[in-house]
């Protein structure tokens, strides 16, 4: 038991170590061009003939370009989530592995078992069924005769 659990915390450290490994920290987003937006809010009547808001040029930019970073965040999303999807189906796999190897260990350990206790049941009933001549009823009976007549020929003999 103490053996599954050492490799158990091997794999759990491995596949930690392997998932750093990996570079699978959130990148996050990047402006292009960084910098802070600037939105302003306008009136219809005001500098621009329309309700809405106005941005600056880098802005409209960045704001414009939010489409570009999402598509390569959807493509580092893909590849991070099969990489993290092929880490688990081995993770699976070695724990798959260690609990067949214990089942087939427990099952052949069991196997021995039962045959032993099935050979000792076995013998049990022989020697039920089959006494050895001392343990015999008819031996018993004749030593306790033969054993009586002694006892009554010697005190026959004493007097």
């Amino acid at each position: 038991m103490k053996a599954l659990l050492v490799v158990l915390v091997v794999l759990l450290y491995s596949a930690r170590a392997g998932a750093e490994d990996l570079g699978l920290d959130d990148p996050g987003l990047r402006a292009i061009p960084p910098g802070d937006d600037v939105i302003m809010a306008v009136k219809k009547g005001g500098k621009v003939p329309f309700d809405g808001q106005i941005f600056d040029i880098n802005t409209a930019i960045r704001w414009g370009n939010w489409l570009t970073v999402y598509r390569e965040r959807l493509e580092d999303s893909e590849n991070r989530a099969k990489r993290l999807c092929q880490m688990e189906i081995r993770y699976q796999e070695q724990i798959y592995a260690i609990e067949v190897e214990r089942y087939t260990r427990l099952s052949t350990d069991l196997e021995k078992r039962l045959l032993r206790s099935e050979q000792a049941r076995v013998r049990a009933e022989h020697e039920r069924d089959n006494p050895p001549f001392y343990k015999s009823f008819l031996f018993g009976l004749g030593v306790g005769v033969v054993s009586m007549s002694a006892v009554v020929l010697i005190g026959s003999q004493a007097f």
